[in-house]
This record gives structure tokens, C-alpha cells and sequence, in this order.
């Protein structure tokens, strides 16, 4: 699994949009009125036994995922410590997605934007992250996703998930402002990254610092850990 796999998760919140209660999914006025493109998504709850739509059933994708992963948390201020990665999979919210590109017609201009809406299967799960110097100790409610390797290049199987995070309410100790002086952004988001594929977990966690003056916009990522570990024996 590459950065490369990273990069496109990253993205993939801005391509498509999760409807985590298995119905069609809605869009308000905004996208028509700015003429913007955006995904259409149709969920359909998935028994483990069928086909997710490419060549993966739903019991495969439920076993791909570990239920505990041991590996290392490295810091970007160059500190590491041991990283246990605790996963707990709702199997009922088990669905497909199917998602294609809606690209409004209002008889305006239109933006020259291609939307990437991938196929995909989901699970609703909760995440725990916490390393042993406690500077992680994260519990997020996520959805787990895999996406047709035909439309996004990634490998059959890969599992990937993103979080936001709150800064002022982290639950372990980690502190922002040990890696970025914060009071040079007029806002702060933070959030964490990770793909699963064969039992190994890659991600990162990340903050995203943002400043304008005058009519300059600028946006700066701030490193803070790169996360590493495998399935638990």
C-alpha cells in the first residue's frame, strides 16, 4: 500500500458523499443553483453472501477487516510510540452503494468539474487509536469503504476510512501547537487518514492550517503522525 493509496483517500470525501442510512441520498438547493456537479448515491442494504458489484462479497470485504492491529505511531517531531488500532464492525449496516455523476442543467455556465462517484460497498464501525504514550487515544465512529478497482486504481479489497478530529478536544495528550504555531492561521482543522489491506493499516494524521490577507488565501498541511500496524495474531 503506497502514499499514493493515501492521496486518493484524502480525496475521496470530496468525490463522493456517504449516506450512512441506506437511502437514496439528497442534495440541497445549492448544487443546482451554482450549477456545480455532485454525486448521486442509491444504497441497498448487502447480505455477506452476494456480490458487492465487483467481484467482492460482502463477507469477504467483513473479513478483510482486523479487529485489532499492534504497530507504531511516528510523530512528526520525531518521537514514536506503540500504536494499537482497535476496529468494531457493525455487520447489519452491511450495504452497496452505487453512485453516479449529476452534472445540473440550469441553463447557466457549468464548471469544467469531472466528480469522481465510485461504486463501493460500506459498513458502519467504530475506531479506537491509542498509542502507548498517550498521546493518541481517539475513538471515532467511521465508515469503512471499499471501491470498485475499476474507477479509483486502488486494489480489490482495500479498506479505507477519514475522520475529522477537534483540536481543542482531543482524548489523548496530544497538543496542535507542538507542531505548528497555531496563532499564524485564522483556522485549524485536523483529521486522520488510514487504508487496510491485508492486515496492514497505513495512515496519517494530519492538520490543516488556513490564513488569508488581504485578497491571498493560503493553506498549509501540518504533519503530525504517520500510523503503521498489522493485524493481531
Amino acid at each position: 500500500m503506497s502514499r499514493l493509496s493515501l492521496m486518493a483517500l484524502a480525496l475521496l470525501p470530496l468525490a463522493v458523499a456517504c449516506d450512512k442510512d441506506g437511502e437514496d441520498s439528497t442534495h440541497d438547493d445549492d448544487h443546482h443553483a451554482s450549477n456545480m456537479p455532485y454525486c448521486e448515491d442509491t444504497a441497498a442494504p448487502l447480505a455477506p453472501e452476494d456480490d458487492g458489484g465487483f467481484g467482492l462479497s460482502g463477507q469477504a470485504f467483513l473479513d478483510s477487516i482486523p479487529a485489532q492491529l499492534d504497530g507504531s505511531a511516528g510523530f512528526a517531531d520525531d518521537g514514536e510510540a506503540g500504536l494499537q488500532v482497535v476496529v468494531s464492525v457493525d455487520p447489519a449496516s452491511l450495504r452497496s452503494v452505487a453512485s453516479e455523476a449529476v452534472y445540473p442543467d440550469t441553463g447557466g455556465p457549468s464548471p469544467s468539474i469531472a466528480v469522481i462517484c465510485p461504486h463501493r460497498v460500506e459498513v458502519d464501525a467504530t475506531v479506537e487509536l491509542h498509542s502507548d504514550d498517550g498521546q493518541l487515544a481517539e475513538v471515532l465512529e467511521v465508515v469503512l469503504v471499499t471501491v470498485d478497482p475499476a474507477e479509483m486504481g486502488s486494489p480489490l479489497g482495500e479498506v479505507v476510512f477519514s475522520a475529522e478530529l477537534d483540536p481543542d478536544a482531543l482524548g489523548g495528550s496530544l497538543d496542535l501547537a507542538d507542531f505548528a504555531d497555531l496563532d499564524a492561521y485564522d483556522a485549524v482543522s485536523m483529521s486522520v487518514y488510514a487504508a487496510i489491506l491485508e492486515g496492514r493499516l497505513l495512515g496519517e494524521v494530519s492538520a490543516q492550517g488556513e490564513a488569508a490577507q488581504g485578497n491571498t488565501a493560503m493553506v498549509e498541511r501540518i504533519p503530525v503522525a504517520d500510523l503503521d500496524a498489522v493485524a493481531a495474531e
